[in-house]
């Protein structure tokens, strides 16, 4: 799996960002600690190695819908920087805007934060992947909150674009 993201990621001459999470861990250095939400997202990645980015549920407006970037599109990253996009990154959009693209990231405006009650997860897979691997990688995140969560509903849905 790690190679097919390689290959993805060096078309666009761009790092598999879960090779940073690893490299992190190796060195000795933590992860930033934002949320309980986000640590048990980190762990699902670095198990299943499935690119994943989580949003705030409750900060999404209206309908979700995958697309394409046409190029030149801009958004805030989680780091609080403009991106503009390349022609062609897969993007994941709501009534207000950009909320991720598979090349730079989850939005600022959707980020999960310590006042997060409500998450909403997605597996990034741009190239055919077994569904039961991203099914168990979602499964892994719900395990995980279920932990630390008295209550817990959920829904996991496969959709290709």
């Amino acid at each position: 799996m790690i190679k097919n993201y390689d290959s993805y990621f060096k078309q666009w001459k761009k790092t598999y960002p879960i090779e940073f999470q690893i490299k992190t861990i190796k060195d000795g250095r933590r992860f930033p600690k934002v949320s309980a939400l986000v640590d048990v997202m980190f762990l699902a990645e670095l198990n299943s190695c499935i690119l994943t980015s989580g949003h705030d549920l409750d900060k999404i407006q209206g309908n979700l819908t995958f697309d394409v970037s046409s190029g030149g599109e801009n958004y805030l990253k989680l780091n609080g920087q403009e991106q503009k996009l390349k022609q062609n990154d897969v993007i994941l959009k709501d009534g207000e805007g950009l909320l991720a693209s598979i090349l730079y990231g989850p939005a600022r405006r959707t980020s999960i934060t310590m006042k997060a009650k409500n998450a909403l997860y997605f597996a990034w897979c741009p190239y055919i992947t077994d569904e039961e691997l991203i099914k168990a990688h979602l499964n892994e995140i719900l395990s995980y909150i279920s932990n630390i969560s008295e209550t817990i509903t959920s829904e996991i849905r496969l959709i290709r674009s």
